[in-house]
């Protein structure tokens, strides 16, 4: 069946309707591939939407109801319990930093008993986790753990502050007498330098004295 706004349907008809399984491909790009019940998706399928978005699972009366998964193209998978096209029961979330959420879920929001696991594998459980989003859940937990370690650091500051001041002290000590050892070096480099200099200018003094004695004596012998 081809659609006056472009859409088309491929599958099993009943009575004028779109009746067991069957391909929809919309105009807006959603694509659905499953079962249907009077003209309705029910029963097992997969919708397809055009932002990647990809849920498969159980239908009923064109609602997502029942179990199913959601994928989302950020990496944000809900694996559980659905009723009336919301996340409902219990289920799993996951993303791809590795934060996940196993617990209850509440007409689409977690709400209730469950667990929360951070990517280094510790584990949060409450008997009543207050109505949150996933996503607001997550930025909770690293919100809580920057603040954890911001105390962490002040208090070991605190409790090494004359520590920290007294090695700055013997830093800073050390890289003096280094600088006054360099300058000392640099002197005495100079020094060496200014000797040779003079070395090596009365070693040429001495030099032409002797090549002009020895000219005059030669000059002498030839008279």
């Amino acid at each position: 069946m081809c659609f006056v706004d472009g859409s088309t349907h491929n599958g099993v008809w009943k009575s004028n309707r779109r009746h067991g399984p069957g391909i929809s491909k919309y105009k807006a790009g959603h694509v659905y591939d499953g079962m249907w019940a009077n003209d309705k998706f029910h029963g097992k399928g997969t919708m397809t939407f055009k932002s990647g978005v990809k849920y498969t699972g159980d239908w009923a009366n064109g609602k997502r109801h029942g179990k199913g998964v959601i994928r989302y193209p950020g990496g944000q998978v809900y694996d559980g319990g659905w009723a009336e096209n919301k996340k409902h029961g219990w289920g799993t979330f996951t993303n791809s930093a590795g934060f996940k959420y196993n617990g209850s879920m509440k007409e689409g929001l977690i709400e209730g008993p469950g667990a929360f696991y951070t990517p280094d594998g510790k584990r949060k459980t409450k008997s009543f986790w207050e109505r949150s989003s996933f996503s607001d859940l997550v930025q909770d937990v690293q919100n809580e753990q920057k603040r954890e370690q911001e105390e962490y650091l002040k208090q070991f500051r605190e409790k090494y502050a004359d520590v920290d001041a007294d090695n700055l002290e013997s830093y800073v000590e050390e890289v003096r007498e280094y600088n006054e050892q360099a300058e000392r070096e640099k002197y005495e480099m100079q020094l060496q330098q200014q000797r040779k200099e003079r070395e090596e200018r009365r070693e040429k003094m001495r030099q032409a004295k002797l090549d002009a004695s020895a000219a005059m004596q030669t000059d002498r012998e030839g008279d």
